[in-house]
């Protein structure tokens, strides 16, 4: 019963028209993954373009289905962050962040980031790479965190 109580939730947050749109694209990502047997597919969001995985569980899914992700955040960072400045992001996982954080703070900023699961990145160095901020965010991979350890 849960993809009914999905589409119902879908319906009535976005309309009719949206959730038509966000099937879609839900089978478009099926079809890539699973049929086309395409690791990555590429996808235009509000921007930047990114390279998503059709094969990694996690944010790919849902910023090709939806186009955006955790909107909170993309709205307190587009307040919270002027041209010209410096932020970390702990757990930059893809770049989806990073690729907005660098947007925001533009040519004069600069962006450091951990990433620390190594499936992730290729795929972060491939988004970064495809949108020409290679000068403007740095790339460590470990974890932060306060001991050592899993």
């Amino acid at each position: 019963m849960k993809p009914l109580k999905n589409l119902r939730r879908h319906l009535a947050h976005y309309g009719l028209g949206k959730t038509l749109l966000f099937g879609f694209r839900y089978l478009q990502f099926f079809y890539h993954g699973r049929i086309r047997c395409r690791p990555t597919v590429l996808r235009k969001l509000p921007g930047f373009s990114m390279i998503l995985s059709t094969t990694l569980r996690g944010v790919s899914k849902a910023l090709y289905i939806y186009g955006e992700r955790e909107l909170d955040m993309q709205l307190f960072l587009r307040e919270a962050l002027k041209p010209g400045d410096r932020t970390l992001v702990v757990g930059a996982n893809i770049g989806h962040n990073v690729l907005t954080q660098a947007t925001i703070v533009g040519p004069r900023g600069f962006v450091f980031t951990v990433e620390p699961d190594p499936r992730n990145l290729p795929l972060l160095w491939e988004n970064i790479r495809l949108n020409n901020l290679e000068s403007r965010i740095s790339v460590e991979q470990c974890a932060i965190g306060e001991r050592s350890g899993t």
